[in-house]
């Protein structure tokens, strides 16, 4: 996934596996500490626990997020304060805890959910109380996010649309560019389809 692999600002790597089908096996998240080197398991889901960790998020103080899917069971978001050895789940069990991306913002960590057959959103979890409210609707799951600003973050939304969107650190969303999306096959609900990966570049930078 495109977020499975993060850096933290002590130069700590941390590495979340991703596989299509876990089966009977352990999901891991890996810490290297020597630029990758070599690699330590920092952090170990059981067999059936979880499919797969979505994404890895090293936060602005310090702490580490990860999510991951795919059914209600399977969902968590987690947030850890020692390295990932240990994780305090903000979240499990819905598809709002289903996320593939985070962003850190000065009063709130956002994401937007990944929810194959309910309603997407953009979550927010606040750091002054550790509450998390559903904010925006959005049309669509989330694959991509990136921050902006200190007020903003795009958002990459895939599968039925090819969208990004816009969302605010009040948690408010909309959308800001669109691209044709060709409808799924007669009895298809869910398909690799056409998607958009949002990314910002340095001021005074081109992009194409």
């Amino acid at each position: 996934m495109a977020f499975g692999l993060d850096r933290a600002a002590d130069g700590t790597l941390y590495f979340a596996e991703y596989v299509t089908a876990s089966g009977d096996r352990s999901t891991g998240l890996w810490r290297s500490r020597d630029a990758g080197e070599q690699w330590e398991l920092a952090f170990e889901f059981e067999p059936g626990q979880v499919r797969h960790i979505h994404a890895v998020h090293c936060d602005r103080d310090g702490s580490v997020w990860i999510g991951t899917g795919d059914r209600d069971k399977h969902c968590f978001v987690g947030r850890s304060l020692d390295g990932a050895s240990t994780f305090e789940w903000v979240g499990h069990g819905t598809q709002i805890h289903r996320a593939c991306a985070f962003v850190g913002f000065d009063d709130v960590v956002l994401w937007s959910t990944d929810a194959d057959f309910e309603q997407n959103h953009v979550v927010r979890w606040h750091r002054a109380t550790g509450d998390t409210t559903v904010d925006a609707e959005l049309p669509d799951v989330t694959y991509y996010a990136t921050p902006v600003d200190g007020e903003r973050a795009l958002l990459g939304l895939a599968q039925g649309v090819a969208q990004v969107w816009v969302a605010h650190r009040d948690g408010s969303a909309e959308p800001w560019l669109d691209w044709p999306s060709p409808a799924c096959r007669p009895g298809v609900a869910r398909r690799p389809g056409c998607g958009s990966r949002a990314a910002t570049a340095a001021a005074g930078s081109t992009c194409t």
